[in-house]
């Protein structure tokens, strides 16, 4: 003989409420991502007008100083998160600017634009004087930036010459407009000088060879 207890009416309550309160739980754990994300869009496009004002964006800025002439590298970009003007041409792919030079002066921490960046240095002649690449080793290129002036070192020999340096009024030493690294050979880097008048005979040496660049003040 089975033996069946009668179901009390507070035990039924009881059931009923655990179910509706389990639904209920079910219910704000959907609707409430929903809304917070139609609240958070709504709040942005209430922000924008017509939906072309800001928006949270990612991009890149600058991590350290740049002068124009200098070749991007990957340790020059800094990641950033923030609420940025649409349409704004930010930097936001590394391989975009790497390898690229800058045109204009950047500081640490500014925001990098893709117009802030040429395939080619930007190269300013000398009147009567030239534009040259002279080879170093990359090993040797650590300080250097364009807008530094530098002679050239190689085995004993020095170009300007030392006792031409030590004038009181000693010509002009090479002006870096750019440096970068080779291509195909990572070990080789190719300084790119400007090269005033008064120094052409010494054009013609420094184009051959590999030399060892010298920071120098004029």
């Amino acid at each position: 003989m089975i033996s069946t207890f009668p179901f009390h009416p507070d035990m039924r309550n009881k059931s009923v409420l655990v179910l509706v309160l389990g639904a209920l739980l079910a219910f704000i754990s959907v609707a409430l991502p929903i809304c917070a994300a139609f609240y958070w869009w709504s709040h942005l496009r209430a922000q924008d007008g017509s939906g072309t004002g800001h928006r949270l964006r990612y991009y890149f800025v600058a991590a350290r100083e740049m002068e124009p002439g200098h070749q991007v590298v990957k340790q020059d970009l800094e990641f950033a998160v923030s609420r940025r003007q649409v349409g704004e041409e930010l930097v936001q792919i590394p391989d975009d600017i790497i390898g690229s030079f800058v045109s204009n002066q950047i500081k640490r921490k500014d925001v990098l634009l893709l117009s802030g960046f040429v395939s080619t240095p930007t190269i300013e002649i000398p009147p009567g004087g030239a534009v040259v690449p002279v080879e170093v080793s990359a090993s040797h290129i650590s300080g250097l930036h364009p807008g530094l002036r530098v002679a050239f070192v190689k085995d004993s020999e020095m170009d300007p010459e030392a006792k031409d340096l030590s004038k009181k009024s000693a010509g002009p030493t090479f002006l870096i407009l750019s440096i970068a690294v080779s291509g195909q050979d990572k070990n080789v880097a190719s300084v790119l000088v400007a090269v005033e008048k008064c120094r052409m005979p010494l054009v013609k040496k420094i184009a051959t060879g590999s030399w060892r660049p010298v920071i120098v003040k004029n």
